[in-house]
């Protein structure tokens, strides 16, 4: 149970979660959202232990980072075009 079969789903859920929590917090994520998404995920991740770059990119995306993220971008902190990769 690894690799992009089991990582594609759960990118997907915490990406749906993402929409719908900006939605709900009337985030406007713009009109490049997906992209908007993506950098929210990238930024929100850490590096694995035991894995070279190579085989993890970013790492594993944590949701208390995206929420951390989700906020900075409510507060004006941080900007979504700050975040597009």
């Amino acid at each position: 149970m690894s690799g992009t079969s089991q990582a594609a789903p759960h990118l997907a859920g915490l990406a749906a979660l993402i929409l719908q929590a900006a939605q709900t917090g009337h985030l406007d994520l713009g009109p490049k959202g997906a992209y908007a998404v993506k950098g929210i995920l990238m930024a929100a991740s850490q590096p694995l232990d035991g894995y070279k770059q190579e085989e993890q990119d970013k790492g594993l995306p944590a949701w208390s980072g995206i929420e951390a993220l989700l906020d900075q971008l409510a507060s004006g902190g941080l900007t979504v075009d700050s975040l597009m990769a």
